[in-house]
């Protein structure tokens, strides 16, 4: 489908960050991705989608970290106020440079963004309570239960995984 929507028009922004997602998420093919999302970008400047992806992919796949960072910086100059971009913003500062601060802020800022952002507050949640502020941590799981207590649950598990796979490294 992406193939033929890009024979028709082969810079068309949304049909080649999309081809690069399935090439990414489904068929984990990442130099293929990288492709797609450098040429779309190409397309159109100033698509932030495009910018957090190659952050992602330069974060979680290559750990490149200095590439991710140009991106999410790149992405926050065209919209600063961007929650999901800010949430994972905040997660690239607190797990890779270990800017707690800086981590804080960009939570809280992804939350005045969009306040029923649950994967930010379980991400927050979680970082202030290995912070040793149990109970602001676990005030911001609650509320994030209480808005969708699935996604909160699941959220908040991979993250107490991914912390005992860490200790036990």
């Amino acid at each position: 489908m992406y193939r033929k929507a890009l024979k028709v028009d082969p810079m068309h922004s949304t049909a080649l960050f999309n081809y690069g997602v399935l090439l990414e998420d489904k068929l984990k093919k990442f130099d293929e991705a990288e492709v797609m999302y450098l040429k779309a970008l190409e397309s159109d400047p100033d698509d932030v989608s495009v910018m957090i992806n190659l952050a992602l992919l330069n974060q979680n796949v290559r750990q490149q970290y200095g590439e991710a960072e140009k991106y999410f910086e790149r992405a926050m100059k065209v919209n600063p106020d961007r929650g999901d971009l800010l949430t994972n913003y905040a997660i690239f500062l607190e797990q890779v440079r270990k800017d707690f601060e800086g981590a804080e802020e960009a939570y809280k800022r992804s939350l005045e963004a969009e306040p029923d952002e649950v994967t930010a507050m379980c991400h927050f949640g979680s970082m202030l309570k290995e912070l040793g502020r149990e109970k602001e941590g676990e005030a911001m799981h609650r509320q994030a239960r209480e808005l969708d207590e699935e996604t909160a649950n699941i959220c908040i598990d991979l993250r107490r995984q991914a912390m005992k796979r860490d200790t036990n490294n």
